[in-house]
């Protein structure tokens, strides 16, 4: 199941794509890429570049075919990431044929050799969950406790990479790199200022806005009446992912949806599915349904209920959703199986264009004492 998790976070990590100095396209990599496909067939006026949003570096694809040839190919490179060592191994008919075996899923983890002290061994053995748990969670920790000097690093080196391909021949280039390694943020806004909106605007949200890696990209936040920021749930974390593979959940889920629509739907990260005319978000949620469906079908899903929502009669009074949905799946292999197909998330803008937020809570079913 976990691989099904990162695959999902290949497909729809965040990036950007630029035509010449102007944005192209922001959002999830499956559908940036087909923005840039539509870009170039149409005729783009200027180069045309795509950047990962987390590290800055600029990220190269095949857009020959079809839109399901381009999709299939991402699809192959989603495994070939969760999985490098995939293209080592051969494989034959044999292997396809093999029928699977009992015990735990793959988990997409890569196996190393460690080497500790046996008091070292003795402890790990009697920690809960065993070694590799126990290792993870270590690394996580550590990760945590030195993460902000990494990440300022991380944010300075992804400014750089974008900087040093759009904007290495333009005027301040030089002090502009000096100032971001030295995290002087007005020094460096100043000196950017001159460049091309889209292009210095960018380079300050990598360099010093709200980052992936300090703020899920798939949440978004707004400010309360109290000047608070409200955060707005559009998709799973990993770390909400791992937490349901944790859960160990055996036989059919139940996805409770909560979710609250745009006045006007929003279609600036996908621009290629935008209609010809304005809708509002609970049209384009009506997009989504209907590209969705034969996918869910197909995965072994149903939709059990939809229906309209409003006020809550307990609960608070200034919360509000507009619809709820329950949508069963067999079990969390065919939901992840699902969420993970490069077809399906080929349309997953309209629900981007349509949310302002949404929460997704699995249920399993209680076995009944009478």
């Amino acid at each position: 199941m976990e691989d099904h998790v990162l695959r999902t976070d290949y497909l729809v990590k965040p990036c950007t794509a630029f035509e010449g100095a102007q944005l192209l396209a922001a959002g999830p990599l499956i559908e940036v890429v087909l923005a840039v496909k539509n870009a170039i067939e149409g005729g783009a006026l200027g180069p045309v570049l795509v950047f990962d949003d987390t590290t800055g570096h600029a990220v190269d694809f095949d857009l020959r075919g079809s839109k399901a040839d381009v999709i299939a190919r991402l699809s192959k490179s989603s495994i070939a990431a969760t999985d490098p060592t995939i293209s080592e191994r051969p494989s034959t008919a044999a292997d396809a044929a093999q029928p699977r075996g009992r015990g735990r899923p793959k988990l997409g983890v890569v196996g190393r050799e460690v080497t500790l002290l046996p008091r070292q061994w003795e402890w790990l053995a009697t920690q809960q969950g065993g070694a590799s748990v126990v290792l993870r969670k270590l690394v996580n920790e550590a990760k945590r406790s030195t993460g902000g000097p990494q990440k300022r690093r991380a944010a300075q080196e992804a400014a750089y990479h974008f900087m040093s391909a759009m904007a290495g021949d333009m005027p301040g280039f030089e002090e502009a790199k000096r100032a971001l390694f030295a995290n002087d943020r007005p020094r460096f806004e100043h000196l950017v200022s001159i460049w091309p909106e889209h292009v210095r605007t960018y380079a300050q949200r990598l360099a010093f806005g709200d980052r992936a890696d300090e703020q899920p990209a798939t949440q978004a936040g707004d400010a309360s009446r109290d000047g608070s920021k409200q955060l707005h749930y559009l998709e799973p974390t990993p770390a909400s992912g791992g937490a349901l593979i944790q859960r160990a959940i055996q036989g059919e889920i139940v996805m409770l949806n909560l979710l609250r629509f745009r006045s006007v739907a929003d279609y600036s990260h996908s621009p290629h599915l935008a209609p010809a005319m304005t809708i509002n978000g609970a049209e384009a949620y009506d997009r989504y349904i209907a590209h969705t469906m034969p996918y869910l079908i197909k995965s072994g899903g149903a939709l059990l209920f939809s229906g309209d929502g409003g006020q809550f009669l307990i609960g608070p009074e200034h919360e509000r959703w507009d619809r709820a949905l329950l949508v069963r799946q067999s079990s969390v292999d065919s939901f992840m199986a699902f969420a993970t197909e490069p077809a399906y998330l080929a349309g997953l803008g309209h629900r981007t264009a349509a949310l302002e937020d949404s929460r997704l809570l699995p249920l399993i079913e209680l076995s009944r004492p009478f």
